[in-house]
């Protein structure tokens, strides 16, 4: 399985693109440079922490939260 965005990355990536595109039809550099820089710090980011969910994936790590109550007795599952 390849890693996918979440939903806000999603929207990040629409709003990059949308400033990108917006900025390159009206001719404003700011609003494309914008833009772009937005992609572009998605893309890093994605890229930073592609290999960590693939380790992820691939040793089938399971990860859950475990909160003790307050008498210690036994733990609730999140």
């Amino acid at each position: 399985m390849i890693p996918s965005l979440a939903r806000r990355g999603k929207l990040i990536l629409a709003t990059g693109g949308l400033y990108a595109a917006l900025g390159a039809i009206t001719g404003a550099a700011p609003l494309a440079v914008l833009g772009g820089l937005v992609l572009c710090a998605l893309m890093s980011a994605y890229l930073v922490f592609f290999p960590t969910a693939i380790i992820l994936r691939r040793r089938k790590f399971e990860m859950s939260w475990w909160v003790v109550r307050g008498d210690g007795d036994s733990a609730a599952l999140f």
